[in-house]
């Protein structure tokens, strides 16, 4: 969600960019159901971020999250839409 968020889509858009259907994607993003891997991978290319970080990887120091992956990722992001 919060790549999601962080990108300005709607849960209807991510889906449809990605091929898939709103009622799943929304399921993904709720923990109602896991992707496969290959959407995992898919989706983090949609939402510019890498794959570990919707498995729930986070980088925390000192109980702050000190940066979001797609910081990084921002330009090779925006070359891909």
């Amino acid at each position: 969600r919060e790549a999601r968020e962080y990108r300005g889509y709607k849960q209807t858009e991510v889906a449809e960019i990605a091929g898939l259907g709103a009622t799943t994607y929304n399921h993904y993003e709720t923990g109602k159901t896991m992707p496969d891997v290959a959407t995992v991978f898919h989706l983090a290319d949609v939402l510019g971020c890498p794959p570990s970080w919707l498995l729930g990887e986070r980088i925390i120091v000192n109980g702050e999250q000190k940066q979001k992956p797609w910081d990084r990722h921002k330009e090779e992001h925006h070359e891909h839409l």
